[in-house]
């Protein structure tokens, strides 16, 4: 069966990101279903920190729609993400630990934004609960 787009809690549709002369995002297609934990990885420069900036309101995209539990959004600065629910931790190793004491059943949708040392932890989290 076909998820619809209400069984989303997060979908950024087509998302562009250009600096000058560099192209960090293209058409990119990012779905989070409610209750879903996700990890993001890649390479160095592949976009992960850069989608997730853009959904937080610390870049701009250049193109497409962000839509946020059933509402289209434009996340214009940080502040304004976490007002409306949308925070992130960064690629930051020793936050990982944090994941696993804290009660997380109270989060709609999360998202951790890793690198290689933080995959195991997150697969020991994830196996956990």
């Amino acid at each position: 069966m076909a998820l619809q787009d209400n069984d989303y809690i997060l979908q950024m549709k087509h998302i562009d990101m250009f600096f000058p002369g560099v192209k960090a995002l293209k058409d990119v297609e990012f779905n989070l279903k409610k209750g879903e934990i996700i990890s993001l990885m890649g390479e160095n420069g592949a976009g992960k920190s850069t989608l997730v900036k853009v959904l937080t309101g610390v870049y701009h995209k250049t193109n497409g729609t962000i839509v946020f539990d059933g509402k289209q959004i434009e996340p214009t600065t940080p502040l304004a993400s976490q007002k409306m629910g949308i925070s992130t931790v960064y690629q930051e190793v020793n936050l990982c630990a944090i994941l696993f004491t804290s009660d997380v059943s109270h989060v709609e949708a999360l998202v951790v934004l890793t690198g290689q040392p933080c995959r195991r932890m997150l697969q020991i989290f994830c196996s956990k609960n």
